[in-house]
């Protein structure tokens, strides 16, 4: 199962949520408030050293950013289905703008 690090109050964390949602992945969500210093806590520090969220832990590979966790999420878990095969294809969904 997919384990989910973040917090409702984060635009990019809900980006991985619904994501997962849409992909009908088992999302386990942990709710880390950084806007509270949960972040910082040791704990959490030894699952994503920069302290931010959202992380994704999958078994043992754990990936931060969130639109890492997307490509890898589409990638891993979803058959492509948000995604392309194709590089050039990738590379435009990849650009910040049109």
């Amino acid at each position: 199962m997919l384990t989910l690090y973040s917090t409702a109050l984060s635009a990019n964390g809900r980006k991985v949520l619904a994501v997962s949602r849409y992909l009908e992945l088992e999302i386990d969500v942990r709710v880390v408030n950084v806007y509270r210093g949960e972040g910082r806590a040791a704990e959490y520090l030894a699952i994503n050293p920069t302290g931010k969220i959202p992380t994704l832990v999958d078994g043992d590979f754990t990936l931060y950013e969130s639109n890492a966790i997307l490509q890898y999420i589409c990638e891993a878990h979803g058959d492509f289905r948000l995604w392309s095969r194709e590089p050039q294809q990738r590379g435009r969904i990849a650009r910040w703008h049109r």
